[in-house]
């Protein structure tokens, strides 16, 4: 039996953005934490969002090369519950965070930003 698809919209902004998403039956909202991103989103933006999504859907923070204590931070002022590594990070690192983050794999470029 295969697992249905699941969708994660990323680089969500504002609260009317992640509504369209909920609307659209998405699984999980993706909120980018890297600040050369053009959809960087700040800690308070962020939290607002999260909070109003509540469990509704999975919510996922999108960092490059975070320290862990910062990242621990941020999961916890934004209400945010999972992690998503799109930089250098260890297999040890990821450890500290599973089972609610994951190690995103470039297959072509560093192009996380564009």
């Amino acid at each position: 039996m295969r697992e249905p698809v699941r969708i994660k919209v990323c680089g969500l902004t504002t609260v009317r953005d992640a509504e369209a998403c909920l609307e659209a039956g998405v699984d999980a909202l993706g909120f980018c934490f890297w600040e050369r991103s053009k959809r960087y989103v700040s800690v308070e933006q962020a939290a607002r969002i999260a909070d109003v999504v509540g469990d509704r859907v999975q919510t996922v923070a999108v960092v490059v090369d975070m320290q862990a204590s910062q990242l621990r931070d941020l999961l916890r002022e934004t209400g945010i519950r999972w992690a998503q590594l799109h930089g250098t990070e260890s297999p040890t690192f990821l450890d500290e965070f599973l089972p609610h983050a994951y190690k995103a794999l470039g297959v072509g470029g560093d192009d996380i930003g564009q």
